[in-house]
């Protein structure tokens, strides 16, 4: 009952958004005071008071995942009454085939820039920050859809088991996103080589390794041929682990020892401006 209740709050919000969209273009249009009340707001609002928010929520949400996952024992029984849909075994097959072959024939074509030096990036007019970039945002791109396709798999076939060619081609697909998230970590690499660290570079760093050691996880769950519930809380449990680590660390140090340890290193000036913006 609790279930429906939300879903129809849920369905209520959904159908109130582009109402309240409309009604406040109208109001806006209406009213001047009220469109300059409205443009105060982002100055209350900035960027690390936003992120702020959302990292407390965040780590809440992740904190009570866990906690209901491990304590609750009205979860537990509710997990054997819970219908797994059962997939085809060949279907799944051909898909891990498919999508291991396209991930070998990019990697092999590919690897010259994936896994470019500083003199390839600087041989090919490439920018350090674009090359960095692209890393990064292929590395988030491909791994979500890893992770959904292994947990959609995964939930499924440990549940009532697998072929040895489900589990061969599962392993190997995950071996490959290691390889791409690898790939990234490298180009971010260089590009802090170049120009050295930021809250942002270092930030997307950590998140590389974060999303490389749940990659590894679930390698070994994998090849372990673990239940996909131990899985999960695992993946729960690095993932408070890992907010409580980043947010203890005092990141402004971080960055100005990595910073001024390759002063010795260069005969350029620093670029204060630069430091002090944070570009």
């Amino acid at each position: 009952e609790k279930s429906d209740q939300h879903k129809k709050i849920i369905t209520g919000i959904v159908i109130a958004l582009p109402l309240l969209l409309v009604f406040l273009a109208l109001f806006v249009s209406a009213d001047s005071e009220f469109k300059n009340w409205l443009s105060r707001i982002p100055d209350f609002l900035n960027a690390s008071l936003i992120w702020r928010i959302s990292r407390t929520i965040l780590i809440g949400v992740l904190v009570s995942g866990l906690l209901y996952e491990v304590v609750s024992l009205s979860h537990k029984h509710s997990l054997r009454n819970i219908i797994v849909e059962k997939f085809d075994s060949t279907i799944v097959s051909t898909l891990l085939g498919a999508l291991n072959a396209l991930f070998i024939f990019f990697v092999v074509f590919q690897f010259k820039y994936l896994f470019g030096s500083y003199n390839y990036v600087l041989k090919n007019s490439m920018v350090f920050s674009e090359y960095a970039k692209k890393g990064f945002g292929q590395m988030i791109f491909v791994s979500c859809l890893a992770f959904i396709i292994l947990i959609v798999v995964y939930r499924s076939f440990s549940h009532h088991g697998h072929t040895l060619a489900v589990r061969f081609l599962g392993v190997l697909f995950m071996l490959q996103n290691i390889v791409i998230a690898i790939s990234a970590w490298r180009r971010m690499e260089l590009y802090e080589q170049a120009y050295g660290l930021t809250t942002q570079r270092l930030y997307s760093e950590w998140f590389m390794y974060f999303i490389g050691v749940l990659l590894v996880v679930s390698l070994v769950f994998l090849l372990a041929d673990w239940k996909f519930h131990g899985f999960v809380q695992t993946s729960l449990a690095l993932g408070v682990i890992a907010l409580a680590v980043v947010s203890s660390v005092n990141i402004d140090y971080v960055i100005a020892k990595a910073n001024l340890s390759l002063f010795p290193e260069t005969d350029k000036r620093w670029d204060v401006h630069y430091l002090i913006n944070d570009l």
